[in-house]
Order: structure tokens, then sequence, then C-alpha cells
């Protein structure tokens, strides 16, 4: 899908992440997409989003950029698979992901991607603070929405049923599933739904209990 480096403004000397998208405007699906992940932090206006600086296409390859700030820290991924991780912590950290995606909902705001990799620890004195990453396959409930009728966005250890069966009316609900799921992948070292592939992952969350 693209890159993110760490770049420095040439005017201002500030550090930065730099997202560059391996496709430009004549996609236009990924454009509506880029968009939105632009306007996302705008409008949610949340310490837990990261702030995006700049954001447009480069002159000379015609490919969409975003310029956001730098966090230093690690995912929730790393976080949860190191020896003796302390998963008190971690279940913390999932609460502060409640707060974030209130503030998303309230905006009409649905992520529809959250999982541990999606969930960064900035490293700050004491405990670590929670920031939600990547809004590229959100869906704002007051505009029209970019999926496909019948094409399913997401991760399928961590995709409600509705999302599953590629509804078009995703709603906050299922950013709570993903957030259920991830607590329950904490505390027992095991995703709720799991199999062999992607397809037979979504079949047993949609078919099975847990």
């Amino acid at each position: 899908m693209g890159a993110v480096y760490r770049a420095r403004h040439l005017l201002t000397e500030q550090i930065v992440a730099l997202k560059v998208l391996n496709v430009g405007p004549g996609d236009e699906a990924v454009a509506r997409r880029f968009k939105l992940e632009v306007s996302v932090a705008a409008k949610i206006k949340h310490p837990g989003i990261v702030k995006v600086f700049d954001a447009g296409t480069d002159a000379s390859s015609e490919r969409f950029y975003l310029a956001m700030e730098l966090l230093e820290g690690e995912s929730l991924r790393d976080f949860i698979e190191r020896p003796r991780a302390d998963h008190a912590r971690a279940v913390r950290l999932l609460a502060d992901t409640l707060e974030v995606m209130v503030a998303a909902h309230a905006q009409g705001v649905v992520h529809r991607d959250l999982k541990p990799e999606n969930l960064f620890l900035e490293d700050a004195p004491g405990e670590p603070r929670l920031r939600v990453l990547d809004f590229g396959i959100a869906r704002d409930l007051a505009g029209p929405t970019v999926t496909t009728t019948g094409v399913v966005v997401g991760t399928p250890a961590y995709m409600a049923p509705e999302q599953a069966t590629a509804s078009k009316q995703v709603g906050p609900a299922a950013d709570v599933w993903a957030i259920g799921a991830m607590l329950y992948e904490v505390l027992t070292g095991e995703r709720p739904f799991d199999g062999p592939s992607a397809h037979a992952v979504v079949v047993e969350a949609v078919t099975m209990p847990h």
C-alpha cells in the first residue's frame, strides 16, 4: 500500500512521520480513503489520535503523502508478545482505547480496523500513552460510503459478524466488538476466533460461540 518514513521538514526542521502511498489520484477509491484519513484527525480532535500536519500529492510522482507527528514507542502487539508482558497494563490501555473511540463515534466516525497493530503505546513518563492509528478504512457515518457493495474491509480476527458479511451499515458496535476481541486475547493468550484461513476465521465468528 505504501511506506512510512522518518522525515524532516526543510523549513521548520520538525521531525515527522511521512506516509507515502504507492498510488496516486488515478485510483478513485484510494483517493477517497486518503482524504477521509486526512480529515478524520481534524474532525475528532482527541489527543489519542495522531496529529496530521500536512497532506497532498507529490509533484513528480503524483503519489499521495501524509505528514504526521512522529511517535516513539511500540504497538500493542509488540507489547503483549514480550516475555512476561504486563497484561493488567494492557487492559488499562485498552480502556484508554474506549475513550478515544467514544470521541470518534460522537463525531460519526467508525474505525473498522481496530487491532493490536493499530494501537500504539507512545513513550511517556510512567504509563505509556495510547494512540489509535490508521483511519484509512474508517467510515464517516455522515458522508457517502467509500466501500463497494459486497467488499469486506478489516482484519478477520477482530471483525464483527456484520462487518464480515460485507454490511454497508457497519456502525460503532463493530469497533466495540474489535476491542472485546483484543481484551479476550490479552486475558487468555489466544484469539476468540481462529482458523487456517481468513475465510475460516470469519465463518467461525459468524456461526460459532467463542
